[in-house]
């Protein structure tokens, strides 16, 4: 299955040619051919897979919600760990087609991106790349990811003793 096994000393899923690993979870008792909601869990800039895993621990609800959660980190470490479209992309790819591979593409009822801060803005990416546009149903950005310029009342800088920097759509002016 896409070169991709269960390491049983780790218990992370490893790519055989990357030696990249990820956490998949699943529910305890799940049966063959049952359907199931699968999210694509990623970290923040400067975070890593273990630390989404327990930030945002999806894995403990797998069962009551029948969750398939799989939990990747990015490549790229220099110099804070970050997702970028040309390391991490095929990666994330191959962990969908994996995933899909191994629980049934029919059986996945439902596919989610979900992301905290620079995952949030990298799933808002992959909506918008091809291979994940017409496979995704929803996107949970748990902080970051927003769409358009950040637009604020002028009452919510009553009362400071210093203006703040203008922002523009893509951050300060």
């Amino acid at each position: 299955m896409r070169n991709i096994a269960l390491d049983q000393k780790s218990g992370l899923y490893v790519g055989q040619e990357s030696g990249r690993r990820f956490f998949l979870d699943e529910p305890d008792d799940l049966k063959a051919g049952e359907k199931v909601t699968f999210l694509l869990n990623l970290h923040g800039g400067g975070s890593h897979g273990i630390w989404q895993h327990l930030y945002f621990p999806a894995q403990d609800y797998k069962n009551k919600y029948r969750l398939i959660v799989a939990t990747p980190t990015a490549k790229t470490k220099e110099p804070l760990r970050h997702w970028v479209a040309e390391a991490d992309d095929e990666w994330l790819q191959d962990i969908v087609k994996f995933v899909c591979d191994k629980y049934g593409k029919g059986n996945i009822k439902s596919f989610c991106l979900v992301g905290h801060s620079q995952g949030g803005m990298t799933s808002n990416r992959l909506l918008k790349a091809d291979f994940f546009a017409g496979r995704v149903d929803g996107w949970l950005s748990l902080s970051g990811g927003r769409i358009g310029p950040v637009q604020l009342p002028a009452s919510f800088f009553e009362g400071r003793e210093r203006p703040l920097p203008a922002l523009a759509p893509d951050g300060p002016a």
